[in-house]
């Protein structure tokens, strides 16, 4: 197929890839999202050059636990080093544990960012996932609201 020059926008739901009794059991949550099945499908969707080379990524995740919001930024960060291949060289935390937020500035050596925020939802709120990864000839989207 010639190239056309235009990015593509890849949308994923992983949840929709989980069967519901694996969706609330797994060991690791991020605002109640299985972050192996979400490893898994974003990989998949990068070594099948679905959006080139990752390049930037954009994760924002509410939880309702202020005393989860550094493990959950933690998380974040490991998918990141997962997607972009290596360690990053720089990252700046902004915000307190036991705040309303976490935020992560990071940049790796070849170049790739992330900005990463774990922030509490409202009490009434759910909590929710929004990724974004851009790629050299592509964008991936992942948006999970949760019904309370």
């Amino acid at each position: 197929m010639p190239s056309t020059g235009m990015a593509r926008r890849v949308q994923i739901s992983v949840l929709r890839c989980i069967p519901k009794r694996l969706r609330w059991g797994a060991a690791q949550l991020i605002a109640d999202t299985d972050t192996a099945a979400l490893r898994k499908v974003v990989q998949a969707a990068i070594d099948g050059g679905r959006i080139g080379v990752p390049k930037f990524l954009r994760c924002l995740a509410r939880t309702r636990d202020r005393h989860q919001l550094a493990s959950s930024l933690d998380e974040l960060v490991a998918l990141a080093e997962a997607w972009f291949g290596s360690r990053p060289r720089q990252r700046y935390r902004l915000g307190e544990e036991g705040g309303a937020y976490l935020t992560e500035l990071i940049k790796w050596p070849e170049g790739q960012g992330a900005l990463l925020t774990v922030s509490l939802a409202a009490s009434d709120g759910p909590p929710a996932l929004d990724l974004m990864l851009v790629g050299s000839r592509g964008t991936l989207y992942h948006d999970e609201p949760h019904s309370a």
